[in-house]
């Protein structure tokens, strides 16, 4: 098991049972996989594998898989071998190792970010105005992202990175905590957080606070087409390409 996603981690299971949700874990020594019931069941960028071996893989399938699979790194032969077909193509996430080196253009506009004053805080109550923003860009820019009440649930392992200029907050970034991983949840960023390299120093203060014990940040998906400009920034930034596996329904009697 190479990389922990967010939605296969203890943190993720921890906030679904702050919420009254009673999420299942599977994990023997095939795999790991936390199982999520919804109407039905699924689970989200797993099983996490602890064996290659295709023939394993698929045998554990058959055995635990839940109706639905977001599948991350299980092959789609294996996949269909257990009985599941592709009904939603794959997408692509961008994922920042601590050590990989930025773009030289990205570092230059975290270098412009001299005038910003950084901080990081836990998440918390006095932080509802970000998460009313976040709802805003949302509405905005159309798009869905977590709702405040799974952010809320999981406050015990997020945590928020500010950046003020004359005291006014210019730009913010969530990061969920999850060793040996983290992953970036939400942010946002006035003209003069733009204007000033906010959300690069941001990232880049991020990336140095976690280092003690996160190896890789999940900066999320990328979409050249839909927004091109989110995914420059983040594959600038130094964060490798990651391609995830789609959404596979089992089908019965195969």
């Amino acid at each position: 098991m190479d990389f922990l996603p967010l939605q296969q981690s203890r943190a993720y299971a921890d906030a679904l049972q702050r919420l009254g949700r009673l999420p299942r874990w599977v994990d023997n020594e095939t795999a790991r996989m936390l199982v999520i019931s919804r109407g039905t069941t699924l689970t989200s960028r797993g099983p996490l594998w602890r064996t290659q071996d295709a023939g394993e893989q698929t045998v554990f399938l058959r055995r635990f898989g839940p109706r639905i699979v977001n599948a991350d790194s299980t092959p789609p032969a294996v996949l269909r071998g257990a009985g599941y077909r592709q009904v939603i193509t794959a997408a692509t996430v961008a994922v920042l190792s601590r050590s990989s080196p930025a773009h030289p253009k990205w570092d230059a506009a975290r270098r412009c970010s001299h005038e910003l004053s950084l901080s990081t805080e836990a998440l918390g109550a006095h932080h509802a105005e970000l998460l009313q923003q976040d709802r805003s860009q949302q509405k905005q820019r159309r798009y869905r992202g977590l709702p405040p009440g799974f952010i809320n649930a999981m406050s015990p392992d997020l945590e928020v990175h500010i950046a003020r200029l004359q005291d006014r907050i210019v730009a913010w970034m969530i990061f969920a905590r999850h060793p040996p991983n983290a992953t970036y949840l939400m942010g946002c960023t006035t003209p003069d957080g733009r204007r000033s390299g906010a959300h690069h120093a941001l990232l880049h203060r991020a990336r140095t606070a976690l280092a003690a014990d996160v190896t890789d940040i999940d900066l999320g998906t990328i979409d050249t087409e839909t927004a091109p400009g989110l995914a420059r920034f983040k594959l600038r930034s130094g964060a490798r390409v990651h391609q995830l596996g789609g959404t596979w329904v089992r089908v019965p009697g195969l």
